[in-house]
């Protein structure tokens, strides 16, 4: 998609450290899909197996429970982008001429 249709987003905001990463202009949005499922998975992997884990330290938890947050602001910034494009993608629709059938 041309960046004309998906303005390029801010760096994304979920990493320790800022300004990281940023989504791709060629990323479809199948792409978004695709990674938004996979992290899904895994934050739900990690709260099944955090739930039956037993954390000694404080650190250990303070440590898996910061991984978690990580794991769910990904998510939500993934949702975000997700949206943000699919609506771009409908505005554009909208825009385009409609083609009429002949004799209607």
């Amino acid at each position: 998609m041309p960046d004309a249709i998906i303005p390029q987003t801010q760096g994304l905001d979920f990493t320790a450290a800022q300004g990281l990463y940023q989504f791709s202009p060629d990323a479809t949005l199948g792409d978004i899909q695709d990674q938004l499922s996979a992290k899904q998975k895994q934050l739900q992997a990690m709260l099944f197996i955090g739930a039956q884990a037993r954390f000694d330290y404080s650190e250990d938890m303070e440590n898996y429970l910061w991984s978690c947050r990580m794991a769910a602001d990904e998510i939500a910034v993934l949702t975000d982008e997700l949206t943000r494009r699919m609506a771009s993608e409908i505005a554009a629709l909208r825009t385009q001429p409609t083609i009429q059938a002949e004799g209607a």
